[in-house]
């Protein structure tokens, strides 16, 4: 339960410095002309105190400032919410406190870092909003005359009373985005088969194109092909080159051998001067020893003359000393004999030494006539090696010639490629969106459903339909409780809709129909008084029916002007009816026991003729300054 205590009000629209207390009045008239400011004292002040709204300026919030004074005004309202206290202090143009809206929970300092934080934090703990406050606790003249009013007018009172006067604006948004959507399906599917033709030219001038750059291509392979025919594969002279190096070791080896010759001449030259030195000494010893023997045999036939000597030592040899000369002569011949065996054996031993040596020569003479054939050989595979090269070289260069040729024709142009290429970065955006395009057209074929779930969920057969029947039985309760609390004359009830008379269609309407026990089965068909009743029980109805979508109730009830065009027993019953809800039930008469409590109930009225209907008024008049003044009793 939400109950105010006793707001405080300063400079507030035409209001000086007033102070009203809220907390169990029971049945209050607020008494007093059009303009005097009952709104703004009973109405305004709580919806500005709390909501930083009024009912004329709205959110136009410098304009509460009592024009009068120009400054410092200042609203307190005290309220406890479910026994915890709220003191609540709005300011707008106040010398101290600016612009600034106080909170305080249980004393403690409670506002947020903004005037619009603390406006959100009154609303979760008071678990209302302002339009939410207005429809459960302000009954205005639109509502006492719902009954009769044109369906258009009744259909905003109940959306606005049930807190979906927001599905109608949701359901033209939810057909709006759904045409949207719908529309956007279209324009995508167009610029989809826009891209497939021009996609489809594309791969239409690329299949050319790739037909001519193909055809080109096989044209070049066939050039390239003739004249790699030209190509002719070198001689190998890896065979010639391996005898080449064969013959060059083996002259090598034979010339390192060869080149001992020389010395082995010299050697053999010297060892044939030796031999032939010791032959020709040999020859004059052999000589010598004939002559000796010649000598020996003329000793021993002739008679020695007197004047022989000996060639020997030169003495001179007798007839009695011719026998010892042929002795000494025997003796120089056997000397001989020994020097003559002497140099036999050293020639013997200096031919034994050639020998070796001229079998080496010979070796080494036969070594170089085979170096000669082997050089006539490896001249022979040169001149057949630098016949092949030069052929080899002749090969190359027609070889070489034909590679440039080919790489000529290799690098020649195939214009075709650049038309394919051009045409696939033309293509390749427009691939690019068409892709994004599908992707973008699923994903919104996918949404379509709901968008269209949600058109119908706003509809008039959807969301608001179903609320409207969900509350049908309780206003039903509702109009039976104020009906038969106002005399039961009237069978009031409710229906979300209404059979038409032309085609006998039925349309979704929240529809009210009237049975006059004692009168007229419709609303048209009752008096202006019966009707004013009936409106009164609307009235009623659609009180409770906004009180009860909210999970906190208030204290206090505030009806603004609606007993204008009501006959006196109509008014009587009414203000009967609000003096049983302002009293607890246990103090009621037992025809009111259903109905619902309120602590306080304020009847705002120009009304002077009801003054003597109530126990507690309120007397609002402008003063000759023009502010509001009230005086109670």
């Amino acid at each position: 339960m939400i109950r105010f205590g006793k707001v405080e009000i300063e400079n507030f629209l035409s209001i000086g410095n007033v102070s009203i207390d809220f907390s169990n009045r029971g049945l209050v008239a607020v008494l007093g002309p059009n303009g005097a400011g009952k709104s703004s004292l009973v109405v305004d002040s709580i919806l500005y105190g709390l909501y930083g709204l009024t009912e004329k300026y709205g959110n136009e919030r410098d304009k509460v400032i009592n024009r009068f004074v120009g400054k410092d005004c200042h609203i307190h309202i005290p309220i406890t919410v479910d026994g915890v206290n709220v003191e609540i202090d709005s300011y707008r143009g106040h010398h101290k406190f600016k612009d600034e809206v106080l909170l305080k929970i249980d004393g403690k300092d409670s506002r947020g870092r903004t005037n619009q934080y603390t406006w959100d934090k009154i609303v979760k703990i008071l678990d209302m909003d302002a339009i939410g406050f207005q429809n459960s606790i302000i009954f205005g003249q639109s509502m006492s005359q719902y009954a009769g009013l044109p369906d258009a007018q009744q259909k905003a009172i109940v959306e606005r009373l049930l807190g979906c006067s927001w599905i109608p604006k949701a359901y033209e948004l939810a057909k709006t985005s759904s045409f949207e959507l719908t529309k956007e399906l279209v324009l995508i599917a167009d610029r989809f088969d826009v891209l497939d033709g021009k996609i489809e030219k594309i791969k239409t001038d690329i299949d050319f194109y790739t037909a001519k750059y193909t055809d080109f291509e096989g044209e070049r392979a066939k050039k390239i092909k003739e004249v790699l025919a030209g190509i002719k594969e070198l001689k190998s002279t890896k065979v010639l080159e391996k005898e080449i190096k064969e013959y060059q070791d083996k002259i090598s080896t034979n010339e390192a051998l060869v080149d001992g010759q020389v010395q082995l001449s010299v050697d053999i030259r010297k060892l044939d001067l030796e031999i032939n030195g010791f032959e020709v000494k040999n020859t004059a010893v052999v000589a010598d020893m004939a002559k000796l023997n010649k000598k020996i045999a003329n000793l021993a036939e002739t008679k020695i003359a007197d004047d022989l000597r000996c060639d020997i030592c030169g003495q001179t040899i007798t007839n009695e000393s011719v026998e010892d000369f042929v002795k000494h002569l025997n003796s120089e011949l056997e000397l001989k004999k020994t020097e003559t065996y002497e140099y036999k054996i050293k020639i013997k031993a200096r031919k034994e030494e050639r020998q070796p040596l001229l079998d080496e020569q010979t070796n080494l003479q036969k070594l170089e006539q085979n170096n000669r054939l082997l050089v006539s050989a490896l001249n022979k595979a040169k001149t057949v090696i630098s016949i092949v090269d030069k052929e080899n070289a002749r090969v190359e260069e027609r070889n070489e010639n034909c590679h440039k040729r080919v790489n000529e024709i290799k690098k020649e142009t195939n214009t075709y490629q650049d038309s394919i290429d051009k045409l696939k970065k033309e293509m390749l955006p427009l691939s690019e969106e068409k892709d994004k395009l599908t992707v973008e057209y699923k994903t919104k074929k996918a949404d379509l459903p709901y968008h269209e779930f949600i058109v119908e969920f706003y509809s008039n057969r959807g969301f608001k339909s179903f609320l409207i029947e969900s509350v049908i039985p309780a206003m039903n309760d509702y109009a039976a409780t104020y009906s038969h609390a106002l005399g039961g004359k009237f069978d009031i009830t409710f229906s979300p809709q209404k059979q038409l008379k032309t085609k006998g269609e039925v349309r979704e309407k929240f529809n009210v129909e009237v049975f006059n026990r004692q009168g007229a089965e419709v609303y048209e068909g009752n008096s202006n008084g019966e009707r004013r009743a009936i409106d009164a029980v609307v009235l009623f109805v659609l009180g409770e029916l906004a009180s009860n979508r909210l999970n906190k109730r208030v204290s206090i009830l505030i009806l603004d002007d609606v007993f204008e065009k009501l006959d006196d027993e109509t008014c009587n019953s009414i203000i009967k009816v609000l003096k049983m809800m302002s009293v607890p039930k246990g103090m009621r008469e037992e025809e009111y026991q259903d109905l619902p409590e309120r602590e306080s109930v304020f009847v705002l009225t120009h009304l002077e003729s009801l003054k003597s209907q109530f126990d507690n008024k309120i007397q609002i008049r402008r003063d000759h300054n023009g502010f509001t003044t009230i005086e109670e009793n």
